[in-house]
């Protein structure tokens, strides 16, 4: 919208502001200035008239306390770092207590237990029902040493700028920024959301409709005194703000292992794998990303035992004593100079070596131990998302050093046991152990699309959520 039109909708409003005091509106007046309340709207909120759009809850306020913490779910199996890292990598923190008593005074309630920035577990309980502690309020758990997570709700953006500096990029090369890290710009909807759980960068970066923008939480010295999502437009390059669930293009990891079959174990250059992500995981953040491929991070013992069995690699990447390093047989150019297990620079992002995915889950039956047919295993795997494992699968596991006291259904129709060492109470046979005297076990599920990457958790365990926490802001 000119200036010149803006004056011309400002002089209308005036105008009929003024006749109002002596003469009621006719008829005809009502539809025009409702037009021009309309355009002026439009010029102060331009949300979109896509599917988007449609997300976003009508009212102004900001996300409320209880909007603002999510629970993650992983059975228990997290401890208190393990949580800390599983926030990150999405791209998030973890709840802290006042966050928590927050929400609770707001209503919420979750019957599981969850850490909290302060080292200790809670759930948080409006009233006492079967299954849940009998207290009420923010309540302590305090029985074993791992437990779910409960995090600040995801920003769905994050500002990024080009390499030369801050304020380079038109809308072209913006688009192009957010596409090299593995996403797409932010919609206006996204930054409403991002300020309503309080985010807030006195950078002005585009979004996908063509503008951009600053969100600001409270006035600020040197940057605006406006508060919300305000629209950037004194110039033609900007930063950019993508989105952020999918900052970290991870690809799912293959079903088949590269590791040899044929009830070999593995090679010690086989039980570490680099995962090259341009340098962009930091220490928390590798860590995770290694969970995410449903293993752990390598050791630097994993890494010497690599080396002395001929595995190189010409790239740094963390290991689980929070340093990174390159594995080096001979020096050659873009390499380090040393040879060996080489320590690499103080830089705070690097890429990560994780031991191989264990293919495998074992899982059972939620009324108890060797309670399924072949039918009902089947049915149970798919329950998770994923399917029966294959033999291969369970040799894969072995070569791994995978072993489980437990028999589990397969997808050949035949159930195994998985062995590394004689054990009393369980088989005193090494391998990948037929289990042939009953006709119900537990299952064998595929790993491979059982754990959701952080990219697609974030998107699968929020959505139903972001569908009614997008809050409408009034732009000025």
């Amino acid at each position: 919208m000119s200036c010149f039109t803006r004056f011309c909708v400002l002089i209308a409003f005036l105008v009929a502001a003024s006749e109002a005091k002596d003469h009621k509106r006719s008829a005809q007046e009502e539809p025009i200035l409702a037009a021009l309340r309309n355009l002026m709207e439009a010029e102060r909120s331009p949300i979109s008239s896509s599917a988007d759009a449609s997300l976003a809850a009508s009212g102004r306020q900001l996300a409320t306390p209880s909007q603002k913490v999510i629970y993650y779910s992983t059975n228990y199996n997290l401890d208190f770092n393990a949580a800390k890292a599983y926030c990150e990598s999405r791209g998030t923190s973890i709840a802290t207590f006042e966050d928590l008593e927050a929400a609770y005074q707001d209503g919420y309630q979750k019957c599981g237990c969850g850490w909290a920035a302060n080292g200790v577990s809670y759930l948080v309980m409006q009233e006492a029902k079967d299954g849940c502690l009998f207290s009420i309020g923010v309540v302590k758990c305090s029985w074993q040493s791992k437990w779910d997570v409960f995090c600040h709700y995801p920003t769905p953006i994050f500002l990024s700028k080009d390499q030369s500096g801050d304020y380079k990029l038109t809308l072209a090369q913006a688009r192009k920024n957010c596409e090299d890290k593995g996403t797409t710009l932010a919609t206006f909807e996204d930054l409403k959301t991002a300020y309503s759980l309080g985010y807030e960068a006195c950078s002005c970066g585009w979004a996908d409709n063509g503008l951009a923008y600053v969100v600001m939480q409270k006035p600020t010295q040197g940057c605006l005194t406006s508060i919300g999502v305000i629209k950037c437009s004194w110039q033609s390059t900007w930063n950019a703000f993508c989105k952020e669930l999918e900052r970290y293009p991870i690809s799912l990891p293959a079903c088949t292992s590269p590791v040899a079959s044929g009830g070999k174990l593995a090679t010690a250059s086989q039980k570490v794998i680099y995962y090259s992500t341009n340098y962009t995981l930091g220490y928390y953040e590798a860590w995770a990303y290694c969970e995410s491929k449903g293993t752990s991070i390598a050791t630097i013992d994993d890494l010497k035992a690599a080396l002395h069995d001929g595995y190189q690699k010409c790239g740094c990447g963390w290991v689980s004593n929070g340093i990174s390093y390159q594995v080096i047989q001979e020096a050659k150019d873009g390499c380090l100079s040393s040879i060996g297990v080489v320590k690499c620079s103080s830089e705070s992002k690097w890429d990560v070596f994780c031991k191989h995915p264990i293919p495998v889950f074992l899982s059972k039956d939620q009324n108890g131990n060797y309670m399924m047919s072949l039918a009902k295993a089947r049915k149970h795997c798919e329950n998770k998302g994923t399917s029966l494992a294959s033999l291969e699968d369970l040799t894969t596991a072995y070569s791994l050093g995978y072993q489980v006291c437990s028999c589990g259904w397969v997808d050949n129709g035949s159930a195994y046991v998985v062995m590394q060492s004689p054990a009393e109470g369980c088989m005193m046979s090494i391998g990948v152990i037929k289990c042939s005297w009953q006709s119900t076990w537990n299952a064998f599920c595929k790993l491979c699309i059982y754990i959701p990457l952080h990219i697609l958790d974030i998107y699968l365990y929020t959505y139903p959520y972001i569908r009614y926490v997008f809050i409408y802001l009034s732009i000025y």
